[in-house]
């Protein structure tokens, strides 16, 4: 169920704990087995998927429109014999202003045994900072010797010549040319 207004689970925005779990019971009905039944469970959701983003390296201001969908465990091997499915609930939480808030919530049928299931889906200038954390420290040890621009000149026009169209003009073709260059020369010195 996408809830009409995202409910504050956690962080700076003012937090109703009962306005989270009446929207858990709606979902839930009488099930209390198996299932997310409080403000509590979902706080250490929350809590976890800031010290994981914590520890990618990712600063706060880029955690803002980080959603995370996350199922439970299922109830084990033993619950297994008498049933192979079990119902639960799956929770989708977002970070909106530094406020992990919940904005969906639904019910999910799960094998019994199936471990937990975190899905992070981060903005493309988050998973660029993460990269960038995690290979700080990292040089390439086999690279490609460098082309001298010399040799990379008349090679770059030739195959301009080839592969842009014939009607254009021979200065556009440079200029073409030159930004492939800046481009190899950007790439080149990293």
């Amino acid at each position: 169920m996408l809830l009409k207004k995202p409910i504050p689970i956690h962080g700076r925005r003012k937090i109703n704990p009962a306005t989270v779990e009446e929207a858990l019971c709606e979902v839930n009905g009488r099930a209390t087995a198996h299932v997310i039944r409080s403000h509590r469970d979902l706080a250490a959701i929350a809590i976890a998927a800031e010290k994981d983003l914590e520890n990618r390296g990712l600063s706060k201001s880029l955690r803002d429109g980080t959603r995370l969908t996350y199922v439970p465990t299922g109830p084990g091997s033993s619950y297994a014999r008498k049933a192979n499915h079990a119902i639960t609930t799956k929770v989708v939480l977002e970070r909106l202003k530094g406020t992990w808030c919940l904005v969906e919530v639904e019910r999910a049928e799960i094998f019994a045994t199936s471990s937990e299931s975190k899905i992070l889906e981060l903005t493309s200038a988050a998973i660029a900072a993460i990269l960038r954390h995690a290979t700080r420290d990292t040089r390439l040890r086999d690279a490609p010797p460098r082309l001298e621009h010399a040799a990379l000149g008349p090679l770059l026009f030739d195959i301009a010549q080839v592969v842009l169209p014939e009607d254009m003009s021979a200065h556009r073709k440079l200029a073409a040319v030159g930004i492939v260059d800046n481009l190899i020369d950007a790439n080149s010195s990293r």
